[in-house]
């Protein structure tokens, strides 16, 4: 591989590495001429992908009716390209049905430009995979983003092979220090500030090895407090440690930290970096064999999770020895600078990153498939998200991953957007002396059902606790309005959300062992409608 490497200045005077590119054109591919691609470290691309800034920009309109470049003509073209490292080749194979690239098949390359960003999306040929591809449906698309540079923006972030690295801890401590002094937005609604679930896990000061349960009726505010995070993982099907009438007398008293589940572990080792010393745990903090503390404490999940400093998301974790910690290569993650002058893109730098990856990390997370856990990302003012790649922040104000630290410049998922603003809408009302406004009635409705048909759409070990996982937004929609919650629907909007429907395409399953009454959405297994078609 013919390799060149230059120096080339740039706005503020100094000087970046050129990127390297492959001189050598695959097989029955003509070389085109290509406009100077600049990189702060050794970044490849094939003759294939630098031809796409080589070429005029489709218009929006034009993609709709896919009009295409061409990209890699074979698998063989497109394996070799990927054995080089080209950046969007190896990016795309990582998006492959096929584990192995041998038997990738071929691709297109488009380039879709929005007044900002502008877009390339690698599209799948149907003649050629056979799959089926819409041309208003971007799912299956492979899609990078160009982002217009400032002259004040640094070089893109470097990120560690390791989740658990100093640099990993320093980039979280800043996002939540950041936050907290500077997010009015994510303090709002958030006043109980004093307040306190029944139990919480004290883990002691940075180094400390040992644990202990507390009950807050008997500390009230515990010494050394300064708040406390919550953690969002799945259970899994093998045994663990859990807090019963049995365990709590020994829990009770200090327990080794290495006796713990691995998830477990890497979250109170992010509690000693936060400097904050008692974390929440659903399967410690609540008696798993009480029936009774298990009812009370599930219809407090609003303030366990909406009161806590952090929310801690075990995404990718099977269950809780799956951790939160991860090794990866950060040469498919980070991203990469481009001075581009191809028509109708402005000319000028832009900072290239694989937009499909990081918002599929972070929207297609196995544990957002669970239904206890639906709320628990909704509660939070704040919020940690490790995924399979690298880690992500969300607040009230910001969306931010390691590889773009300063914030993702997309929507992570327009139903996960509009959720979480529905959420926000219902804490901003109050209920009225005699009845609700019209307009917020309407609001009201809404947002339940939509809440309702996305959790309806998760699985759940216990199916008869489909309406108790949904506690915590009950308790919000409670304190918004007059409306009296009856078995999943509001007795104000009765006419509308008992005309459900169950799915059509959702497995026939038998009824829950202790269903809600017949005529609520929470009888029946699988995803509901709750509005009319």
């Amino acid at each position: 591989m013919n390799q060149e490497s230059n120096q080339s200045s740039i706005a503020d005077g100094s000087t970046k590495r050129s990127i390297q590119f492959d001189d050598n054109p695959p097989p029955k591919h003509r070389q085109l001429h290509h406009p100077t691609l600049i990189h702060s470290n050794d970044t490849v691309l094939c003759t294939a992908c630098k031809n796409a800034f080589s070429k005029d920009a489709v218009k929006a309109d034009d993609f709709r009716r896919r009009r295409r470049n061409q990209h890699h003509e074979s698998s063989e073209d497109l394996a070799e390209a990927v054995e080089k490292g080209c950046y969007f080749c190896r990016r795309f194979a990582r998006h492959s049905a096929d584990p192995g690239i041998s038997t990738a098949l071929n691709e297109d390359l488009i380039l879709h430009p929005r007044p900002d960003p502008v877009r390339l999306f690698f599209a799948s040929s149907e003649q050629h995979t056979g799959r089926a591809w819409r041309e208003d449906d971007l799912d299956d698309l492979v899609c990078f983003n160009l982002l217009k540079r400032s002259p004040d923006d640094g070089s893109p972030a470097r990120l560690s092979p390791r989740m658990d690295s100093q640099e990993t801890f320093g980039t979280m401590i800043k996002w939540l220090n950041d936050c907290v002094r500077n997010h009015p937005e994510c303090r709002v609604f958030y006043s109980h500030s004093t307040w306190l679930p029944s139990r919480l896990i004290d883990v002691g000061d940075p180094g400390s090895s040992s644990w202990k349960i507390i009950t807050t009726e008997v500390h009230k505010t515990p010494p050394n407090y300064r708040g406390y995070l919550t953690l969002s993982h799945r259970w899994g099907s093998s045994p663990f440690v859990q807090l019963t009438s049995d365990t709590l007398p020994g829990f009770q008293n200090y327990t080794a930290i290495d006796n713990l589940p691995k998830t477990f572990r890497d979250a109170i080792a992010l509690a000693h970096h936060f400097k904050i010393r008692h974390i929440w745990i659903d399967s410690l903090c609540i008696l798993q064999d009480s029936p009774l503390d298990w009812k009370r404490e599930s219809s407090r999940m609003d303030d366990v999770y909406s009161n806590s400093t952090c929310n801690i998301i075990a995404a990718h974790s099977e269950g809780p020895d799956g951790g939160l910690f991860r090794v990866r290569d950060p040469s498919v993650l980070e991203s990469f600078v481009v001075c581009s002058e191809r028509t109708g893109i402005p000319s000028g730098e832009y900072t290239v990153w694989d937009r499909t990856s990081i918002l599929n990390d972070y929207n297609r997370a196995p544990l957002y498939k669970r239904g206890w856990v639906f709320q628990e990302r909704l509660l939070p003012k704040r919020s940690l998200h490790f995924g399979k790649d690298q880690v992500f922040w969300k607040c009230r104000r910001c969306l931010a991953c390691e590889s773009l630290p300063d914030g993702i410049p997309v929507a992570p998922d327009n139903d996960v957007v509009e959720r979480e603003k529905g959420v926000i809408r219902i804490r901003r009302m109050r209920p009225q002396e005699e009845k609700d406004s019209p307009e917020d009635n309407e609001t009201f409705a809404t947002v339940w059902e939509h809440l309702v048909e996305e959790h309806s759409g998760c699985s759940l070990t216990y199916e008869k606790d489909k309406l108790a996982a949904l506690n915590g937004m009950t308790g919000i929609f409670s304190n918004a309005s007059l409306s009296r919650y009856i078995s999943g629907i509001w007795n104000t909007h009765i006419a509308r959300q008992i005309c459900w429907s169950l799915d059509p395409a959702a497995e026939k399953k038998p009824r829950p062992a202790h269903p809600a009454p017949s005529w609520s959405w929470a009888s029946v297994q699988g995803k509901v409608s709750l509005r009319p078609s």
